[in-house]
Order: C-alpha cells, then structure tokens, then sequence
C-alpha cells in the first residue's frame, strides 16, 4: 500500500516553502524522504523546480520541528505541517519563500563574463555619469571615450571616470576606431541629430530615453539604423532589470489569467534649482518626455501597443506638461492608467491585474524593486538579490546591448525600436491633447479619445 504524503494536504507552495526553509539551514535533514519522493508529484516538483536531488532532504522532520528566518531577517518559527492548515503553516513562515521556487528563473545576460563593447559617451551630464560609473563598477564592459560641447568638461568626466580618451567633438568620437557602440545621453531635442550622426559613422548606438522628441524623429532613428545595417535601441533600462524578465515571464505562462487592467504613477517635483531643460520646449521639456517615458512604456508593457488614449493635465507657463492623468485603451478589452507629474512626488508605483491574480510593485518600479503577485489566497514576493539599487541598475542594459551586438541583432529584443516608436506616438498624443485643451475653454473640450496611428 502506498505510504500517504506526510505533509497530507500540503500544497506545492507548501513543498516549495519547506524546501527553501532546508536551503537556508533550519536544520540538516536526512536522506528520508521517499514517502514524498514516491507518492507526492507535488513534493516531487518543486524540488526538481529548485533543482536539488529528491533525498538531499526529508520533508518529515522539516516539517515537524521548522526554525527559519523570517521576512526581516531576525523572525523565528517553528512549523508543523502535519498539525496546521497548510496555506495557515506557509503563512507562518514569514519568509518570501517563493522568490527562488514560485518564480520562473531570470534569464538576463550577466553582467560580467559576456561579450565586451567598447563605450563612447556623448554628452557627459548627470546620467551618463551615473551609467559610466555603474558600468566600469558591475560588468566588463570598456568606456574608451567621452565627448562634450565643452572639451573642459569631458576632460573632468574622463578624469571622474578614468577614461582615457576625450574626443575634441562628437564628430571625432563617433569615428574613432576604438569606439564600438556610442551611448547617446544629451538633452531630449539633441537625441536625433547624435543618434544619426553616430549611425553614418556606422556606430552601434544606445540612446537616453526617450528616443526623439516625437514618433516622427524616432522613425527616422530607426529607419537610418536599419539602412546602416546597425544595433540601435533605446535605454530603457528598466526593462532589462532582472524583475522585468520574471514578470515578463509571469504574464507569458499566464499565472495572471487574462490581462485587463494596469496603472502606473510616476513623478517627481523638479523643484526651483531643476535644469531649464525641463521648463523649455525647444529642448523637449515636460513630464510626458521626461517622467511619462516610464509608465507609458510600462502600460505598453502590459496591455500591448494602445489604440486610444484620453489625456487630462496641466500646462505650465513656458508652454510644457506639468501634470497628466491619462487612460489608454490597449486590445483585448485592456487598459491602463498612467500619472506623471513633474509638481508633485506620486507613489513611483505599478501594477498588472488579471482575472486570475494582480501583481503590484511594491517599491518605485523604474528602479530595481521588489514586487509581489497575488492570485487567490496565495502572495508570492520577488526580490532583486543582484545587490544593484536605484541606477546602479542601469548596468544591465549594457551588458545586454553588449549580448545582442555579439550575436548579430540589429534591434533590441527586449525593447524594439518599434515598441520606442510605439510609446512615442502615445506622448506625441498626450501632449497634442493637454496643448489642445490649454487652448480651449473650460466646457469647450471635445469628448472622445484620440487614436494611435
């Protein structure tokens, strides 16, 4: 007769929370475990799932006499899985138990190890620094050369930074044959006419987001980098983060049923000592360029490409978005809510909910974050345990540039020069809408949605 599971009820989670709790040293289990071995398919999978032999571990005493460390790190429990309701005993572990078991693994390229590329950096301001320093800290990847409007100032850049070249003008760096790929981190209205210089010299090239000031720049990026036979992508590098491949990963298997409905905040006030930058059109300045980026690239994330977006915002004095709550109507009955605000600091958060589960971040979702999914009574919680924060994040495009160069691609796979061009006929709409409504007095506005070319 067929020895019964002795966790009874148990199900995979609970097998799965049982086997992390051994992983981290409860306590040394025995060789025992051929009841669950046998007669458990559940037990079977997640430890085959956490890719540990079957008899490193006996899930009876685990589960009669469990110490494990809790969510803090200090939190001690004892578990007995044959005494309690099993989704109670889970509970009771109090540790993110399904951050190495529930989750699919990442699939990232790693930051070191991989093709190297050698770096040239145009326009060295706030953001190109924190990308240098990130990428000469966390991958293998070269700077080789820095160029600037001001020679002075790539000259300090390069010194901070330990490169070795400062280039007398652009036009030299993207011709210097030590220059593989040229990251392009100018003001918003510099994007184009960098990018496309970078690309005649026939550079692979990485540009700041976003891509162009509108849809119809960004085109004429992607067309000149297909033409030149060239790798061009936009930076958004919030999606090569480590939890944007599991989450991706999550919506693919469908653990979140049918996708209808997800949000996104993003803003920050820019305060009176902000760059003119932000305040000036001519450089692209407003929220939509510079915060909206973020969460219309993550609705796009989520509910696809959209056909129609009703945007309601502000205008500032100079003639750029300050403030915007937009919904967009994406296919499949799909939709999504995106704040940006350069007045105010909102949430920073996400999520994605389906009619099976939601998942919700649970810190800012631009930067590396933890997030959780919920589907019924069940929370499983991810963590970036990479040690990267805010931008040191950034890393991780690189090493993904430097992955999809190496094996012939020409755009990237993760974000497509398409998906940029997507997100920026979505801005162009948004601020054609908050422009319009300026003009327009209040009870005047015309109802309806614009669509998406």
């Amino acid at each position: 007769m067929a020895s019964r599971c002795v966790t009874g009820r148990g199900t995979e989670n609970t097998h799965r929370a049982a086997i992390r709790g051994a992983d981290w040293g409860a306590k040394k289990l025995s060789m025992a475990a051929a009841p669950c071995q046998q007669h458990c398919p559940k037990y079977i999978r997640a430890v085959q799932r956490y890719d540990q032999p079957v008899a490193n571990y006996d899930i009876r005493e685990f589960a009669d006499a469990a110490v494990v460390p809790g969510a803090d790190g200090n939190f001690r429990t004892r578990v007995d899985f044959q005494r309690d309701n099993p989704e109670f005993a889970v509970r009771r572990l109090k540790v993110p138990y399904m951050s190495v078991t529930w989750f699919p693994d990442v699939r990232v390229p790693a930051l070191r190890g991989g093709p190297v590329l050698r770096w040239g950096v145009l326009a060295p301001g706030i953001i190109a620094g924190d990308f240098t320093a990130t990428v000469l800290a966390n991958t293998d990847q070269r700077v080789t050369a820095v160029a600037s409007r001001s020679v002075e100032r790539a000259t300090r850049f390069a010194a901070q930074h330990g490169i070795d070249r400062v280039s007398e003008s652009y036009e030299q760096l993207v011709s210097d044959p030590e220059v593989d790929v040229v990251y392009v981190a100018a003001p918003h209205s510099e994007h184009r006419a960098l990018s496309l210089l970078a690309i005649s010299a026939g550079k692979h090239v990485l540009i700041e987001k976003p891509i162009a000031i509108s849809a119809a720049e960004a085109e004429e990026i992607a067309a000149a980098a297909r033409s030149a036979g060239v790798f061009a992508t936009e930076a958004m590098w919030t999606r090569y983060l480590p939890q944007f491949d599991v989450l991706h990963q999550v919506l693919e298997r469908r653990d979140l049923g049918s996708i209808r409905l997800a949000t996104a905040d993003v803003g920050w006030p820019i305060g009176p000592g902000a760059p003119a930058r932000f305040l000036d059109p001519a450089q692209g300045g407003g929220a939509a360029l510079d915060m909206g980026v973020y969460g219309y690239w993550f609705a796009q994330f989520a509910i696809g490409r959209p056909a129609r977006i009703r945007a309601l915002g502000s205008m500032t004095d100079s003639g750029v978005d300050d403030q915007a709550v937009v919904a967009l109507a994406g296919p499949d009955n799909r939709h999504a809510s995106v704040t940006t605000s350069m007045s105010v600091a909102n949430s920073g958060l996400a999520a994605i909910h389906g009619t099976a589960g939601s998942a919700r971040f649970l810190e800012p979702f631009v930067f590396p974050a933890r997030f959780v999914v919920s589907i019924a009574d069940e929370i499983h919680e991810w963590r970036d345990m990479s040690g990267l924060t805010m931008r040191a994040g950034l890393a991780w495009q690189a090493s993904a540039v430097a992955r999809f160069v190496a094996e012939g691609m020409r755009d990237s796979p993760l974000h497509s020069l398409d998906d940029a061009i997507s997100v920026m006929r979505t801005i162009d709409a948004v601020r054609r809408q908050l422009e319009g409504a300026r003009r327009e007095p209040l009870g005047e506005e015309r109802p309806g949605a614009e669509g998406v070319a």
